[in-house]
C-alpha cells in the first residue's frame, strides 16, 4: 500500500514553488513516505531545483499561463477565469497522471491552501472514497458562493434538492486508485456536459456536489471537518 498526493499547480513560472511549498513541506514532515506529483506548466529553474530537493514529481502538461496584468481588475478577473477553467480541465490531466503513477491510494488535493497534518499512509486501508466537508456547520444553501454556484450551474430546483446537504470540497478527495479514477472520469464527463464557459464561471465544486448527491460517483464517506 502506498499513497501519492496529486494536485494541480497552475501558477506562472517562478511562482510555482512559493504556492505549493506549504503542502510539500507539511507532507514531507508528517507523511514522509507519501509521494507528491503535481500538474504544472513548464517549470522555471528555481522551481525545478526545489521540486528535486523535496522529491516532487512534476507532470509539466499545462500550457503556458496566459498573459494578464495583475495590477488591474480586468487582469485579475482574466486569471481567475483561467484558473477556474483549469479546475475543470484538471480532471482529464489527473487521468493521464494516474495511469503513470504506481500508488495504491491517491489524494487529489488543492495545492495552495492545503496542509498535511498526519501520516496518509495509515489511511491506505480505506476501500471507498473519502470526501472532505468544507464547513460542517453550514449546508450548501446557507453559504453564499456554494449557493450561487449551484443555482448558476444547475438551477433553483437543484438547490432545493441538495441545498440542505453538507458542503463537499472539490479540493480534497482521497481513496483507492480505481475509485479515484472512476470519480475523475465522471467529473470529466460532467465538465464536458456543462461546457467550458460555465466551468469558467463556477469552477468544479458545484459539479462535485451535484454528482455526489446524485449517486453518480463511487461509494464514499465524508471527513469529520
Amino acid at each position: 500500500m502506498s499513497v501519492v498526493v496529486l494536485g494541480l499547480a497552475a501558477f506562472p513560472p517562478n511562482r510555482v514553488w512559493r504556492n505549493v511549498e506549504l503542502l510539500v513541506r507539511s507532507t514531507r514532515r508528517n507523511s514522509p513516505a507519501t509521494g507528491i506529483a503535481l500538474l504544472t506548466t513548464r517549470l522555471a529553474a528555481h522551481d525545478r531545483r526545489m521540486f528535486a530537493r523535496h522529491g516532487v514529481h512534476a507532470f509539466e502538461i499545462i500550457e503556458d499561463v496566459p498573459r494578464y496584468d495583475p495590477n488591474t481588475a480586468e487582469g485579475r478577473e482574466a486569471f481567475h477565469r483561467w484558473t477556474l477553467e483549469m479546475f475543470g480541465r484538471r480532471q482529464r490531466m489527473y487521468l493521464e497522471a494516474i495511469e503513470r503513477l504506481p500508488h495504491s491510494h491517491i489524494l487529489l488535493s488543492d495545492t495552495r491552501d492545503v496542509l498535511v497534518t498526519g501520516d496518509l499512509e495509515r489511511q491506505a486501508t480505506t476501500e471507498t472514497l473519502v470526501l472532505s466537508q468544507e464547513d460542517a456547520s453550514r449546508p450548501l444553501a446557507e453559504e453564499y458562493w456554494n449557493r450561487k454556484w449551484i443555482v448558476d450551474g444547475y438551477g433553483q430546483g437543484e438547490l432545493e434538492r441538495i441545498g440542505r446537504q453538507p458542503i463537499l470540497c472539490a479540493g480534497a478527495v482521497f481513496g483507492p486508485r480505481e475509485a479515484i479514477a472512476a470519480y475523475v472520469r465522471e467529473m470529466s464527463v460532467e465538465v464536458d456536459r456543462v461546457g467550458i464557459e460555465m466551468t469558467r464561471k463556477i469552477g468544479d465544486q458545484p459539479l462535485h456536489n451535484h454528482l455526489a448527491y446524485s449517486g453518480r460517483i463511487p461509494a464514499y464517506g465524508t471527513s469529520r471537518a
